[in-house]
């Protein structure tokens, strides 16, 4: 029982800071990411924007799709093995939203998730290029070289900080 406490325990030590101390990929890690995946982006971006719902929701690689509360699937193989593409390069949700509070004018790709804490990374892409997109407990946006597509931060508990200071 010692021996087994004392593995748990070692885990703990190295599994806990380790993940609290990964930082999120660099404006040229995720530009690398969106290069070298370019035509699967661009197979589920026109698919998305194809879409006259407001919003959409990708969560896995399975060919289905969440859209305004309903699971519909997607008949296209093309832009299910462009789905099915991006998530083996690291991609872990892909989200549509042209109306909302938190979320909206975007197409927002998920490559990089922290639990602890709640923060997440990737990039967005703008559907009306005269306005940036808005993601939840966005933190960082910022322009990528790609004109209508943003590198951004979500940090929910920095974000939560924020609104609780911009109040007072």
């Amino acid at each position: 029982m010692k021996k087994l406490m004392a593995v748990f325990i070692l885990l703990i030590l190295t599994l806990v800071p380790e993940s609290c101390l990964r930082q999120p990929p660099s404006v040229e890690d995720v530009e690398s990411f969106m290069k070298k995946n370019w035509n699967d982006i661009d197979i589920v971006n026109d698919y998305l924007l194809e879409l006259e719902n407001s919003w959409a929701i990708l969560s896995d690689d399975d060919g289905l799709i969440f859209i305004d509360f309903v699971d519909q699937r997607i008949e296209d193989d093309t832009v299910i093995e462009a789905i099915r593409s991006l998530w083996r390069e690291g991609c872990t949700s892909i989200s549509k939203y042209i109306h909302g509070v938190e979320n909206k004018n975007a197409i927002e790709y998920t490559i990089w998730t922290r639990t602890i804490g709640g923060v997440g990374c990737g990039f967005v892409y703008a559907i009306d290029h005269t306005q940036p997109p808005e993601v939840q407990f966005q933190t960082e946006l910022i322009p990528l070289s790609i004109e209508g597509w943003y590198y951004y931060i979500d940090n929910y508990e920095e974000w939560r900080y924020l609104q609780h200071r911009n109040n007072d």
